[in-house]
């Protein structure tokens, strides 16, 4: 499934970031938008669905698409969330705008309007459509990694109670987590993990803030009130 991801999640990155971009220039189209996010999901549930037929895993194809067009309506949320970002750095700016000179505010005028790139001193003041892209990767990557869990999470809780903790197995996979990879665990006892700042959670892969863990089907004895403190 991450090899899937993996694959999936650059275009689903340029897409929304063009998106954001375009929203910042005030040339977004949400309609246009949202129609290319609806053929994204519908390949990409093709190809996970795909994945779980050569596992062999047992697969509903309605709950499947129920699941994903559930995703497709928080995408919505996604674009609020990309506008009023937009917005707020767009205030901030204005106040920067304000000091400047006749000159830099013509200057400046033409960055927005995306006619010339940022140069010299006033490229700091309209950072912020950098900083948007950034928050857009970061928004699509989470979204993409939300539809997959959701998906897989169905799927594998559909073949049995008991499962493996996967992870990335990147430098970002938290401590605690790493000390969950591999292990057995089952959906009605889930680990508990305590990180160096005290922070507890208990809960299934994906279930923790900003967690990209996910499950695979095991058979086995799971570990019962297991407890990583990291």
């Amino acid at each position: 499934m991450f090899n899937i991801f993996e694959h999936f999640t650059p275009a689903y990155g340029r897409l929304v970031r063009k998106y954001a971009l375009d929203v910042w220039y005030g040339r977004a189209d949400e309609k246009q938008f949202l129609k290319k996010v609806f053929f994204f999901k519908k390949r990409y549930v093709q190809e996970l669905t795909a994945h779980y037929r050569r596992k062999r895993f047992p697969v509903r194809p309605a709950i499947i698409q129920e699941l994903a067009d559930e995703w497709l309506k928080d995408q919505i949320v996604l674009t609020e969330k990309i506008n009023f970002i937009s917005d707020k750095k767009k205030g901030g700016l204005k106040s920067e705008y304000l000091n400047l000179s006749e000159y830099k505010r013509q200057e400046v005028s033409k960055l927005l309007s995306g006619a010339i790139r940022p140069e010299g001193k006033i490229a700091p003041v309209v950072a912020f459509s950098s900083n948007l892209e950034a928050i857009s990767d970061r928004l699509a990557d989470q979204s993409v990694w939300d539809l997959s869990t959701m998906i897989n999470h169905n799927v594998v809780s559909d073949i049995g109670k008991v499962y493996k903790w996967r992870t990335q197995e990147d430098a970002n996979v938290r401590k605690t987590h790493n000390l969950l990879r591999n292990k057995l665990f089952s959906y009605e006892n889930p680990p508990t993990t305590i990180d160096q700042y005290g922070n507890k959670h208990t809960g299934n892969p994906g279930t923790d803030w900003g967690c990209r863990c996910w499950e695979d089907p095991a058979k086995g004895k799971p570990i019962i009130n297991y407890i990583a403190r990291g």
